[in-house]
């Protein structure tokens, strides 16, 4: 019995020890964990801004309810102002505007500080490039637009035959989606180098476009009845004819769709909810809502991305996301009022709650 015993205290000892050399040979590493911890709330209505801004300063635009303004990296409201009937925005400079009604509509450019730089006698509704380094003026109309440098002076224009229902740029291209199912790339000087006439549909119609940040990939939402996914890859001369990827619950109106900021996933808006679309394999992952998405951002480096829903039949309840491509989903919250803004600075997340900006951490573990 004694010797029952010992031998079967030495394969445990054995089996414990070949356990442990196991985990330093093969070490598992759990999947980490986030927590979310509330550092400051701003009441637009009452705060109070500084008077100068430093030129050096890295600033970061936001708009929620009827207010715009500017933060830095720690959340510090540094500008804000009210909207009069909308604004361009971008982390260089804005175009407060009021209602588009006449030819003789005057378009002000003012940096980030609420300072004059440029006025523009060009009437239609401005629009700033992915990285705000760009602006566009869409004519009244929707039948063209203007490439504007920030003195004033008019770089380039194109019409077209058909309206405008979406619009895309980066640094190299403008990517323009018309309501007859054309889509067409225009250079840097304003050459059309690439078009496409999506007629696969009962409805042609681009509902949205998108350019990757390295210009590889142009992709469109197009039509109905079907509705597909188009992704162009850049080849050795020009964008080649789309891979085709159809939508089955389709969406009837102007969708959200960009590539996050490394391009390594495009995200896009169906009836199912928020896609994931891997940019290598072109394998799409969705995170299932049905309710109505109101903002987006995603994550500069570990892919986060963070979405808010409103709730069916409400004005003031929202659902909040916080998850990764791959559907993990880190947190999953219902608020008593409608998210209006989110956006991600550093390893921290700016709310907007109509008055309101909430500035959490977001922290690993």
């Amino acid at each position: 019995m004694v010797k029952k015993e010992k031998k079967l205290l030495k394969l445990f000892i054995f089996s414990l020890i070949l356990f442990i050399f196991y985990f330093i040979l093969f070490p598992y590493t759990t999947e980490k964990e986030i927590s979310v911890k509330p550092l400051i709330v701003h009441n637009l209505e009452q705060e109070t801004t500084p008077s100068d801004i430093l030129s050096e300063e890295e600033l970061y635009s936001f708009k929620t309810g009827n207010f715009f303004g500017y933060l830095d990296k720690n959340g510090n409201v540094l500008f804000k102002d009210t909207v009069l009937y909308n604004v361009a925005l971008s982390d260089y400079g804005f175009i407060n505007y009021s209602s588009i009604q006449n030819e003789n509509q005057t378009l002000v450019f003012m940096n980030p500080g609420g300072n004059y730089i440029q006025s523009f006698n060009l009437p239609g509704y401005p629009f700033f490039s992915d990285n705000g380094k760009r602006l566009f003026i869409i004519k009244i109309d929707a039948t063209g637009f203007r490439e504007v440098a920030y003195d004033g002076d008019e770089i380039w224009s194109a019409g077209f035959a058909s309206i405008i229902t979406s619009f895309s740029a980066n640094e190299e291209y403008v990517v323009v989606g018309l309501l007859n199912g054309m889509i067409k790339v225009f250079s840097r000087s304003g050459e059309c180098i690439y078009s496409y006439l999506s007629d696969e549909s009962r409805l042609s119609v681009m509902y949205g476009t998108a350019i990757s940040r390295n210009s590889r990939t142009i992709t469109a939402l197009s039509g109905i009845d079907p509705q597909n996914l188009l992704v162009f890859r850049k080849g050795s001369m020009n964008y080649n004819n789309p891979v085709k990827k159809e939508i089955i619950q389709e969406i009837r109106r102007a969708g959200y769709i960009d590539y996050t900021y490394k391009d390594k996933y495009l995200l896009f808006e169906s009836g199912d909810g928020m896609n994931a679309m891997d940019m290598r394999s072109l394998h799409i992952n969705i995170l299932p809502e049905q309710n109505k998405l109101t903002c987006v951002d995603h994550h500069k480096n570990n892919q986060y991305i963070t979405a808010s829903y409103l709730l069916k039949d409400s004005y003031n309840k929202s659902i909040l996301y916080i998850y990764k491509p791959e559907n993990r989903i880190f947190i999953k919250k219902t608020c008593n009022i409608k998210i209006e803004f989110l956006r991600f600075i550093e390893k921290r997340l700016v709310i907007g709650l109509n008055r309101t900006l909430l500035f959490v951490d977001i922290r690993e573990s």
